[in-house]
């Protein structure tokens, strides 16, 4: 077992109305994220989410083993 470091990101969205007026792409693109997000905390990778309470930004808290994986990837 590698071990895992803590990674943090922040997600600006592409304009600030995103989350109350999405377009179907929009919308898709959400639900993916909310899936990642929820299969995060169910595998215990996830340490903290949610979203600044102006909306303008969220932060992600992730725990994983490389840079690669904190992405999504390997």
């Amino acid at each position: 077992m590698s071990e895992e470091s803590t990674f943090l990101y922040v997600l600006r969205p592409c304009r600030p109305e995103l989350i109350d007026d999405a377009t179907p792409e929009g919308e898709s693109r959400l639900e993916e994220h909310f899936d990642y997000v929820q299969e995060a905390l169910d595998g215990g990778k996830l340490i903290l989410a949610g979203p600044c309470l102006t909306g303008e930004f969220g932060i992600v808290v992730y725990r994983a083993a490389s840079d690669g994986a904190a992405w999504g990837g390997a």
